[in-house]
C-alpha cells in the first residue's frame, strides 16, 4: 500500500522530522497502526519507520528511524511489506532523474554552442571595428599630410 508524505509533526516553533504524517486514501487507517513504513529517495537509500496512530480522518503518523529530509514532503511512502516494493519505486525514480539530467546536458551543450557563437561573433565584431579605426588613423594621417604640404607650398610661394 502507498501513502504521501504530506508534511512533518511540529509545534509552534519547532518541526520533528523523524515524524511524518501520512496521507492514505484507505478508508480503514486504524488497521494499519503498527505497520512499517519505508521512504526512499532517487539514489535508493531508504529510511523505515513504524506507524504510531491516527491523525485526524484520512492521516496516520508514522515515527522513523532517522530524520527526513525536505526533499521527502509530497513523495510516495510504502506501507507493509516493503523490500520488493522499494525496488520497484527506486527504478522509477531513477528512470525519471536520468531523463532530467539528459535533458540538462542537451540544454547545456546548447548553451555553450551559442556562447561560442555570440564569442566568435564579438571577436569578429572587435576585429572589424580594430580595422575601421585603422582605417580612420591612416585617412587622418594623410588628409593631415595633405594639408601641411599645401601650407609650405603657400608660404614658399
Amino acid at each position: 500500500m502507498k501513502a504521501r508524505l504530506v508534511g512533518f509533526r511540529r509545534s509552534k516553533r519547532n518541526v520533528y522530522n523523524n515524524y511524518g504524517i501520512l496521507e492514505v486514501k484507505n478508508k480503514e487507517i486504524a488497521s494499519l497502526i503498527g505497520n512499517k513504513v519505508v521512504w526512499s529517495n532517487e539514489t535508493g537509500k531508504a529510511i523505515s519507520g513504524v506507524i504510531t496512530r491516527t491523525h485526524g480522518k484520512n492521516t496516520l503518523l508514522a515515527k522513523f528511524k532517522k530524520g527526513l529530509s525536505g526533499d521527502a514532503l509530497g513523495s510516495i511512502v510504502v506501507i507493509g511489506p516493503v523490500h520488493l516494493q522499494m525496488k520497484k519505486i527506486a527504478k522509477k525514480k531513477t528512470t525519471k532523474k536520468a531523463k532530467k539530467t539528459e535533458k540538462q546536458k542537451i540544454k547545456k551543450t546548447t548553451k555553450k554552442k551559442t556562447e561560442s557563437k555570440k564569442s566568435k561573433q564579438k571577436t569578429t565584431k572587435k576585429a572589424k571595428k580594430t580595422e575601421k579605426q585603422k582605417i580612420k588613423k591612416t585617412t587622418k594621417k594623410k588628409t593631415e599630410s595633405k594639408k601641411s604640404k599645401q601650407k609650405t607650398t603657400k608660404k614658399i610661394a
